[in-house]
């Protein structure tokens, strides 16, 4: 089975930005390791993690961006759930506490924890991109 040139850019581009956004990932855990430490404000770090959470899962959805900029939008039932969940997910999960004073919730408890967190952020760039490409399940191709 032969590829055709423009398959393989495209996958060596989404290859090399999903390195770049775990890179970054990766750069931004330290930025709030080193703000806990001298307990400074951990927003813009938190929210730029959610970034590049939201981003992946985007890319994770490289043909709904393909089709999204080639073709004509095709808005499905998804993008309420998608919105929503895109803005719980960047309200840093700290500030979730401080706002509702909830701790010991399984919700709280899912917004709190950084992995689970970011988990949500990535599900949330997947959910938007199939929201505004029309698409509900996956395809292969």
């Amino acid at each position: 089975m032969r590829m055709s040139l423009t398959k393989v850019i495209t996958a060596s581009v989404v290859v090399i930005a999903m390195a770049v956004l775990f890179y970054l990932m990766t750069v931004t855990i330290e930025e709030i390791r080193i703000a806990r430490e001298r307990l400074t404000d951990l927003l813009v770090p938190l929210l730029k993690l959610n970034l590049w959470g939201f981003l992946v899962g985007v890319l994770l959805e490289w043909r709904s961006i393909r089709a999204v900029l080639t073709d004509s939008l095709r808005i499905n039932g998804m993008l309420l759930p998608a919105v929503l969940l895109t803005i719980l997910v960047f309200i840093p999960g700290p500030y979730w506490v401080e706002w509702l004073g909830l701790r010991d919730s399984f919700m709280m408890n899912m917004l709190l924890m950084s992995e689970t967190h970011l988990l949500l952020c990535v599900v949330a760039g997947v959910l938007m991109m199939r929201s505004l490409h029309g698409r509900t399940r996956s395809t292969t191709g």
